[in-house]
């Protein structure tokens, strides 16, 4: 994969946030994230997140 240019930016994030959700559907989970190195490979940098909130917890 090449270099994105700004004026990709906005088609690759919904590209992305496209297959995260069928990966997410078809995993049947709840939610998911995707998470990018940074330019400087130092850190991790959320990309793209989807799903519903679901308490980890049963209420009291």
């Amino acid at each position: 994969m090449g270099a994105v240019t700004v004026g990709e930016t906005a088609e690759r994030e919904d590209l992305l946030t496209a297959a995260l959700g069928k990966a997410v559907q078809g995993a049947g989970a709840y939610s998911g994230s995707v998470f990018l190195r940074s330019r400087d490979r130092r850190a991790l940098v959320l990309a793209a997140t989807c799903g519903e909130y679901r308490p980890v917890t049963p209420p009291h």
